[in-house]
């Protein structure tokens, strides 16, 4: 009910389960993945964050694309993924 009635945020983080190799976001739960879908649509600016245990995985409940957000933040542990999601959008190396 939050996430309904949610007009807008400046900022969204989200944590995901998985990104595939076509920058697509997944979660375990599809709660969660409604939850997260329901703010980023409400957000300016979007973000995903997750290590590098989650790269090149699916998962059950598809959130959204990286090509809809405007980083990844992760830690590069030397996945080729990584250079693919440069092409969808912004990589940040923490």
């Amino acid at each position: 009910e939050f996430f309904n009635a949610l007009k807008q945020v400046d900022y969204a983080f989200i944590g995901c389960d998985a990104i595939d190799s076509k920058g697509e976001i997944y979660s375990d739960n599809l709660s969660v993945a409604t939850a997260e879908k329901r703010l980023l649509m409400s957000a300016k600016h979007k973000f995903v964050v997750c290590d590098s245990s989650k790269i090149g995985k699916t998962a059950v409940a598809h959130i959204t694309s990286l090509k809809n957000c405007e980083g990844i933040i992760t830690v590069n542990t030397g996945n080729h993924l990584l250079d693919n999601f440069a092409m969808y959008t912004k990589v940040i190396e923490a």
